[in-house]
């Protein structure tokens, strides 16, 4: 003998509502449904910011392998950047159809704190280390690659501030790997940058002074 369990008449169950539900769980997901989807996991996945250089203004989804060229939506086939990286992508991709050596470089766009951007200025202009940001900048970089261990405590050097947008480049080889030294820090690329700029006016430069 089996027992039924009735509804409770002062709660009755909406029939109707159950079967649109059921409709629409049965309906097959349309293409956009579908890139919706995938757009959601791959920002997720990199959590909202630029698979290239790590930075949050200007990111959008991007597929690695076109639709038109039989990519499909999966989070594998899914990627962010940022609006310079993809203008520098962009560049890159025009100097090597023309066959010129700037495909050999990676242009940087970084935002860093007023104080920290005249401090860098002041030292430039007092000649007792480099001529500019871009041969100061790579310097730093080079040997952060040539000895990962020595700059350990890069996490330490921050600056937050962004007022003030520097431009520069560095070698493509130089930033592929610094960006696997940062894998294992757990930086991203502007703010490893920033924090060596940090680095050099705090510790370096008047290490120059005093000599």
């Amino acid at each position: 003998m089996y027992e039924v369990q009735m509804t409770d008449p002062e709660d009755p169950v909406d029939f109707e509502a159950l079967q649109g539900e059921l409709v629409r769980a049965l309906k097959p997901p349309t293409k956009a449904d579908i890139e919706r989807i995938w757009r959601h996991e791959v920002w997720t996945a990199h959590k909202g910011l630029c698979a290239g250089c790590g930075g949050g203004d200007h990111v959008v989804v991007v597929m690695l392998i076109p639709a038109e060229a039989g990519g499909k939506f999966v989070p594998e086939n899914g990627s962010t950047i940022c609006r310079v990286c993809q203008v520098a992508a962009k560049a890159l991709e025009k100097a090597a159809e023309s066959g010129t050596g700037e495909a050999k470089r990676r242009p940087i766009n970084i935002w860093v704190g007023k104080a920290l951007y005249e401090r860098i200025t002041l030292s430039l202009e007092s000649g007792t280390g480099f001529t500019s940001m871009g041969s100061l900048t790579r310097f730093m970089m080079s040997l952060v690659v040539a000895d990962p261990t020595r700059f350990a405590d890069l996490g330490l050097y921050q600056d937050p501030g962004t007022d003030v947008k520097i431009n520069l480049w560095v070698e493509r080889a130089v930033y592929d790997d610094f960006k696997v030294v940062l894998a294992g820090m757990d930086m991203t690329v502007t703010s490893a940058i920033k924090g060596l700029l940090l680095m050099y006016v705090s510790d370096a430069e008047p290490a120059f002074r005093r000599n």
